[in-house]
């Protein structure tokens, strides 16, 4: 096994009932196997969130990771589409999730947009 994607049963249920917007975003190197740990983040009708899926992947970012990640996602929400997935701006991840979601609409995450302005626009 090479990566895996899995959930909780309810959170299963919850993310095919509540599939209109998720947010994605990982933690990098943070284990001693190299591995990246994505998460999937849903928004339930009463503006809480929940974590809807969880996905393990090696560190390489390469398209082709990417982009079974999203399609295992698709399947995940029994084969629809999200109307909206935040992320960040990686361009193999993008390219993945034109592929697989051709129909959902990707926003850039805020946090990720005031980090890049933070990083390039220090003084020194």
């Amino acid at each position: 096994i090479n990566a895996l994607l899995f959930a909780h049963p309810q959170a299963v249920s919850m993310a095919r009932r509540f599939k209109t917007v998720f947010t994605l975003d990982s933690m990098k190197r943070t284990n001693k196997h190299d591995l990246q740990l994505w998460c999937f983040v849903g928004i339930l009708n009463t503006s809480k969130v929940f974590c809807a899926a969880y996905c393990v992947m090696p560190a390489e970012e390469s398209e082709m990771s990417y982009a079974w990640m999203m399609r295992q996602f698709k399947e995940f929400l029994g084969g629809n589409e999200p109307k909206c997935l935040i992320t960040d701006r990686h361009p193999g991840l993008l390219a993945a999730l034109s592929q697989a979601m051709p129909t959902t609409q990707n926003m850039i995450c805020t946090k990720h947009v005031s980090n890049a302005v933070t990083s390039e626009c220090k003084t020194e």
